[in-house]
């Protein structure tokens, strides 16, 4: 089977709906009239992500370097998502 570029585009709409998704809902649970209440509930779960991926193997079959490169990658995807999500009283959104 093919991979084609209607896949790749279907792949990266799926994504990118989970994304917004994954924002909206961490940004709920993470909500407070207070901004800096906000930040510190969001700062929580970015460390509590970060520290889960990067304290386990995730692919036993890698080796070492992949396995780093990997929990690297995904500690940084948590914390770009997690930059993007923003109190509404944060003028920079």
């Amino acid at each position: 089977m093919e991979y084609t570029e209607r896949d790749r585009a279907d792949d990266i709409a799926a994504n990118l709906a989970l994304l917004e998704l994954l924002r909206i809902v961490i940004g709920e649970i993470c909500y407070s009239a207070d901004p800096v209440e906000f930040r510190r509930r969001a700062r929580v779960i970015e460390e509590a992500a970060v520290s889960r991926l990067s304290g386990r193997t995730n692919f036993h079959q890698a080796n070492a370097a992949t396995e780093t490169y990997i929990k690297e990658a995904a500690c940084a995807q948590v914390t770009k998502i997690m930059a993007s999500i923003r109190h509404p009283q944060d003028t920079s959104n």
